[in-house]
């Protein structure tokens, strides 16, 4: 694990969920690549017509862990369709992703080497046909 902070280029991951069955099926979003990451911002763009329930998870060697599932509504922050969620931002998820903070304050998520965020939906909401939700994951690695 690092002792001091070195920043590395901007966003190191980014994934598309397309509307298909496959989105029961989580996918990986982010990866510590064996040596860990340290994951600074998830945001969540959508332009679906309905609000689809998004669940990230936490996978390692022990199994898949749900972290939390939320509903993209306007609830949420935004309007469906016109959607920009932070994870990092979001009350629900503020116990786990608000707890360590770096030397300059900012909040950030150890991801541990040979784990992984995951993110799919549930089965009750699907992303509306034709439409797309991009996960982009902000971080470095270690």
């Amino acid at each position: 694990m690092a002792t001091s902070l070195t920043f590395t280029a901007a966003p190191f991951v980014s994934a598309s969920f397309l509307p298909s069955g496959s989105q029961l099926t989580p996918i990986h979003i982010a990866k510590g690549n064996g040596t860990g990451a340290r994951i600074y911002g998830i945001a969540i763009e959508t332009n679906s017509t309905t609000a689809p329930v998004m669940v990230l998870g936490y996978s390692s060697s022990l199994g898949l862990y749900r972290i939390s599932a939320l509903s993209v509504t306007a609830n949420s922050g935004f309007t469906a369709g016109t959607a920009i969620f932070d994870y990092f931002g979001n009350a629900v998820a503020a116990g786990v992703f608000q707890k360590q903070k770096d030397a300059n304050g900012v909040p950030y998520f150890n991801l541990p080497a040979n784990a992984s965020l995951t993110m799919n939906t549930t089965s009750s909401v699907f992303i509306s046909s034709g439409a797309t939700a991009s996960i982009f994951v902000m971080g470095e690695l270690y």
